[in-house]
């Protein structure tokens, strides 16, 4: 069985694929702020959804979460009260 870091090693070696991917950084970004905004306050994904008025569904998707008008990761570490800390 393949790990995840060899088939994303083997996957982003297509250059089309490496081009995709590239092009998708700032949703990962976005993506892994998200994440740590919702760890750093100790939130579940329900608790975000039902904050932003929206379902646990939704929140999960960083994409779709950015449809509720909270699109950057600054304005949920505002709506949450969320001071991230040095060097994270």
């Amino acid at each position: 069985m393949k790990t995840l870091c060899t088939l994303k090693t083997e996957l982003l070696a297509d250059p089309d694929t490496r081009a995709e991917y590239d092009a998708m950084a700032d949703e990962f970004s976005i993506a892994h702020e998200l994440i740590v905004a919702r760890s750093c306050a100790g939130l579940t994904q329900d608790e975000v959804a039902q904050r932003i008025g929206t379902t646990q569904s939704v929140a999960a998707t960083p994409a779709r979460a950015a449809s509720t008008g909270c699109p950057s990761p600054q304005c949920w570490r505002n709506q949450f009260g969320i001071h991230r800390p040095h060097g994270s």
